[in-house]
């Protein structure tokens, strides 16, 4: 879905049990996968902000589609982590 600005991560998605799920692929060290969003509704669309803080993602955790947020490090990323920043509706965040 997206390269990170500097060029160390690749955010791509993988369909998981039910769902489609976000996870970043590092490509230095021990290049070992991990998850960005993983839960019970969908995570599609994913993009690196410019400074590759966050990473934005459109979820329909609450029924619809809307524009969510994840804050982005090289350490894990939990749900306290992660923010709805659109109120109407919206996807294909950019």
């Amino acid at each position: 879905m997206d390269w990170s600005r500097d060029g160390r991560h690749l955010l791509y998605g993988e369909f998981g049990a039910k769902t489609f799920e976000l996870w970043a692929l590092p490509l230095e060290g021990g290049r070992k996968p991990r998850v960005i969003v993983q839960a019970p509704y969908d995570a599609i669309d994913g993009q690196f902000s410019p400074d590759g803080k966050w990473v934005a993602y459109t979820s329909n955790e609450s029924g619809r589609n809307e524009v969510c947020v994840a804050a982005f490090s090289d350490s894990d990323v939990s749900a306290e982590g992660r923010w709805q920043v659109s109120n109407q509706g919206g996807h294909a965040p950019r």
